[in-house]
């Protein structure tokens, strides 16, 4: 009877009008709960083999994380695909969890595989934080050693920067064809074009030699710290 007067007195106060609210975690708790799932095996309609590792996962998650998922022709239709491109396991298992999750945390050290892996998937939040810590990275280790005019200082310190930004972007972009891509300067007429193919050229070379070299001499500096150190190197985003 209270629920009969209680529905009588809603409806003699109804205008026509909605009642609107937002709840903003319940976005979380659905991923949080999609996570759960994949750990536990449930409901997983596609397992993603690494190297023949396999890992299960949720075909409509990934198609929502990553633009190779989702324009992937056959997608709808495979339980099972296999992606050589990506060497490293570990690497995947990261990527993969940071769909479930927004989290990701990795070592300074496996930096470019990350970058790799994630250019290939066009994981564009991922490929942006490894693009901008590695452009932070170069610009610390660009300062000139050599006494030359600051004129000269400026102009060869902006060259490398800027190189490093483009190579960076177009190299790993590239990465998305399945294909290993070498970028090659464009071709001009006459002295002045050729000057600046060669330029470009050994900014090139220098910063294939940085992307090899610098998380290799990271890794050193890290073997040298107290654990509070090292785990101050993990980049957390």
């Amino acid at each position: 009877q209270a629920v009969g007067k209680l529905e009588k007195h809603i409806q003699e106060m109804d205008d026509g009008s909605y009642i609107e609210f937002d709840v903003p975690e319940f976005s979380n708790t659905v991923l949080t709960q999609l996570n759960e799932l994949r750990l536990q095996g449930k409901l997983c309609d596609i397992i993603v083999h690494i190297q023949g590792q396999p890992f299960r996962a949720h075909k409509a998650v990934l198609a929502a994380s990553s633009p190779y998922f989702r324009d992937h022709s056959a997608l709808s239709t495979m339980s099972g695909l296999s992606i050589s491109v990506i060497k490293s396991p570990e690497v995947f298992e990261q990527l993969l969890a940071f769909c479930y999750t927004g989290h990701m945390s990795l070592q300074l050290k496996d930096i470019i595989s990350f970058l790799t892996a994630a250019s290939f998937l066009q994981m564009q939040a991922i490929i942006d934080k490894c693009t901008q810590i590695l452009e932070s990275i170069h610009s610390k280790i660009s300062i000139p050693v050599t006494v030359c005019s600051p004129d000269k200082d400026d102009s060869q310190a902006s060259h490398n920067g800027g190189t490093l930004n483009q190579h960076l972007r177009k190299k790993h972009m590239g990465a998305t064809e399945g294909s290993n891509h070498v970028d090659s300067p464009e071709r001009t007429e006459g002295s002045s074009g050729q000057k600046d193919q060669e330029d470009t050229s050994e900014g090139m070379a220098f910063e294939a030699q940085y992307a090899e070299e610098a998380p290799a001499n990271d890794m050193e500096e890290s073997s040298k710290c107290s654990p509070e150190e090292a785990q101050a190197s993990r980049c957390d985003f």
